[in-house]
């Protein structure tokens, strides 16, 4: 299995704000994104479109245009004219990215502080500093010295880089730990960044010296955190994390948190600690053991501004949906909800169907036709995110259910107990036009044919992220369709019977034809020698990570 990893950018949409004067460049904006990849793509092709001029905008308005492009297209967007190198390079675009530091780009970072002031404000460091070669380990010393001065967003997974934090780090404002492992006794001097406003530390994992790291954050009064997540240890008692919990409860907005193991004790004290809570506009208490999560939101005052609510709930406890609704209704804006379904749900849902974002569905003793029931008893236009872990409706229903469901831009069907039918992926390619990600699992089949339909994945324009077997695409070329998804960016592909004969050649051959700004690619069923790996590069000038068998 062989993998790379460079510098990626973290998605944040910020909204276009413009005067009224300047509404008719609003109206252009968004249609500059996709004359930002025609450009692109026009420099690859070495040709002329006049479709590919961008129209005259003021410069703040592209900064925020370009501010959606992933971390690959920025880099595209670079080299087509001077005007937009300069703005690609401003700090509030260049304050997105992430510096990944590995041990294969180390030599390559250090060779680039050379020639070239680098500067970013968000860094991840990964691997292990032990398996790091003396030469190395000064390497990323010097790189983290450099950067320092600058670092806002810090993200480490392993612990033995825990002694770099005893560096200055005067702008850091996020440090995250949630990854990192094994957990070794390296003391952190909280004094070093006291601006600090979000620590993510690791969830369903308990430690000793996580409980130290705790103790100290503890014990400096200056930090205000506003972001918080961590596993709460019931024992022993009191738990050291609910003392932190209680230190900044009147500052965090933020919580994410898990707690598992009972303990009545515990659950009396979170009682009162969540009544201090004033400020929380967004709380996942997914990983909560259930009688502590009704502890939470029944003891969580009305008067915080909750937005958003990420939970798991069982057939027990669908009331939770009702208090949430109740508590919160003039604040709550979106439910991220996990669901252990039991026979026919459709009423407990309709308390909050308005507000639920995402939706997870578990279970196996539900009859897949009481899911139309369940989530869109009428057309639902709330609904953006669904993932299925229960035997999908066969035959109309499952149209039927696509059909009520139109805002859909996610659809995670892996983790159902039955294939899917060409029938049902062509119900999905005519009614969920708005998809960006897709998720599905290996397809069945009466024979090798590959279905000709109308209703294919070309329908899906402005899916960015696709997982499935190869038949979707081998459609496409069928078809001989001159499309290409111009935003999909990452690729993962399962085998099938209908594909098993796939070759290296002819998957490069197909996937550089429709997918010209993929930046990562998974297939590891297909066995790529060195030589098609370097093919690869060369047929996707934009790949940034991959997984192959090699």
């Amino acid at each position: 299995m062989a993998s790379t990893l460079i510098p990626q950018r973290v998605y944040q949409p910020t909204q276009i704000n413009a005067c009224p004067c300047n509404s008719a460049f609003i109206a252009d904006a968004y249609v500059s994104i996709s004359c930002i990849k025609k450009t692109m793509d026009t420099l690859c092709d070495v040709r002329d479109d006049e479709d590919a001029k961008a129209p005259e905008l003021p410069n703040e308005l592209w900064v925020n245009i370009f501010n959606h492009l992933s971390h690959g297209d920025l880099l595209g967007t670079r080299v087509v004219c001077k005007h937009w190198y300069q703005l690609v390079s401003t700090s509030e675009l260049k304050r997105k990215s992430i510096l990944v530091i590995t041990q294969k780009n180390l030599k390559d970072i250090i060779n680039l502080i050379v020639y070239k002031d680098l500067k970013y404000e968000r860094l991840e460091i990964n691997g292990k500093w032990d398996t790091f070669s003396s030469e190395e380990q000064e390497f990323l010393i010097k790189i983290f010295k450099t950067l320092e001065s600058d670092i806002t967003h810090l993200r480490l997974c392993g612990s033995t880089f825990l002694p770099l934090l005893n560096n200055p780090l005067p702008k850091l404002t996020e440090l995250d730990l949630s990854r990192m492992q094994p957990w070794d006794n390296f003391p952190i001097d909280f004094n070093k960044f006291l601006n600090v406003k979000s620590i993510l530390m690791p969830l369903f994992r308990s430690h000793r010296l996580l409980s130290q790291l705790t103790w100290t954050l503890i014990k400096i009064p200056k930090i205000c955190l506003e972001r918080l997540s961590l596993n709460i240890t019931p024992s022993p008692f009191p738990p050291v994390e609910g003392f932190l919990l209680a230190t900044h409860a009147s500052t965090l907005r933020w919580l994410k948190f898990g707690l598992s193991r009972p303990l009545r004790e515990v659950e009396l004290y979170m009682q009162d600690v969540f009544k201090t809570f004033t400020k929380l506009e967004a709380l996942d208490i997914t990983g909560v053991r259930d009688d502590y999560k009704r502890t939470v939101l029944q003891h969580l005052p009305e008067q915080n501004p909750l937005k958003v609510i990420a939970l798991r709930i069982y057939s027990h406890d669908y009331d939770l949906l009702e208090l949430i609704q109740r508590k919160w209704s003039k604040s709550l804006v979106r439910i991220d909800l996990t669901c252990h379904m039991s026979g026919n749900v459709a009423t407990p849902f309709n308390f909050t169907s308005s507000k639920i974002r995402c939706l997870r569905l578990l279970g196996d003793e539900m009859a897949p036709e009481y899911l139309l029931d369940c989530i869109a008893p009428t057309t639902n236009k709330t609904l953006t995110v669904l993932k299925l872990h229960i035997p999908i409706p066969a035959g109309h229903l499952f149209g039927d259910l696509l059909q009520r469901l139109p805002y859909l831009i996610d659809l995670d069907l892996r983790g159902t107990q039955s294939t899917i039918t060409d029938e049902e992926m062509n119900c999905i390619f005519r009614y969920l036009i708005h998809l960006r990600q897709l998720a599905l699992g290996r397809c069945i089949h009466d024979n090798n044919d590959f279905p000709y339909s109308t209703d294919n994945i070309s329908n899906l324009k402005c899916l960015q992220k696709l997982m499935s077997c190869f038949c979707p695409i081998k459609i496409l070329q069928i078809l001989n369709l001159n499309f290409k998804f111009i935003e999909l960016k990452y690729l993962h592909i399962e085998p099938c019977e209908r594909s098993s004969d796939l070759s290296v050649p002819i998957f490069l051959d197909i996937y550089k034809t429709y997918f010209p700004a993929l930046e990562r690619l998974s297939s590891p069923e297909l066995d790529f020698a060195s030589k098609s790996v370097e093919e690869m590069r060369k047929s996707f000038p934009r790949i940034r990570r991959y997984d192959l068998h090699v």
